[in-house]
């Protein structure tokens, strides 16, 4: 006497759907529908067969809880997306999640984890934009750990990498932010030039 196994219904494009939904939402800073309809769409996903949809909900998730200083939720978040960025073959989603956990290490004061993640994310085959910020944020790091002259050679560098995204706005804003910290860091170090 054998029970049928009925399949799984595909739910892609439901999936879909309410990541439209969550992703308006987010772009609204909606936080809170945003952060429910992305839950759902985690709850839906088969991380087995919609790889890329738990992972995105998930990072998204997990940028919403690090938006909320809610940082211990927002590394249990990401930190569930690891196993399945090896189903993924875009090395973007990777990217989001080790940088996400970056920054949440840096938050708590782990900075052996937080460096160690920048560092994943630097390796990564990914745009040029986003090494920069990976690199940015590792310098931020040694920063924080008062290693200022590692902090001004990373920093060093990306400032003489002016162009580094197709959209100016990007370009400015995250040069500003390497400037700014790169004079810190020779504040710090003495060098008043």
């Amino acid at each position: 006497n054998r029970q049928t196994v009925k399949p799984k219904p595909d739910l892609t494009e439901e999936i879909k759907r309410l990541t439209d939904i969550a992703d308006v939402y987010f772009d609204s800073n909606k936080q809170d529908s945003a952060l429910y309809i992305y839950t759902k769409v985690k709850s839906l996903c088969d991380p087995k067969i919609n790889a890329t949809d738990y992972v995105y909900a998930l990072s998204c998730i997990a940028e919403i809880q690090q938006d909320q200083n809610d940082y211990i939720a927002s590394e249990a978040s990401a930190t569930e997306a690891l196993p399945y960025l090896k189903e993924i073959k875009n090395p973007r989603y990777s990217w989001i999640v080790y940088n996400l956990l970056g920054i949440n290490y840096t938050h708590t004061f782990d900075n052996k984890n937080a460096i160690l993640y920048f560092k994943k994310a630097i390796k990564l085959k990914t745009s040029t934009w986003r090494k920069s910020l990976a690199i940015n944020n590792l310098a931020v790091v040694y920063m924080e750990q008062h290693k200022y002259h590692e902090a001004a050679i990373l920093l060093t560098i990306l400032a003489s990498q002016k162009k580094i995204s197709s959209y100016d706005a990007a370009n400015n804003n995250d040069y500003a932010f390497i400037i700014d910290n790169l004079g810190f860091c020779y504040y710090k170090l003495g060098n008043s030039k």
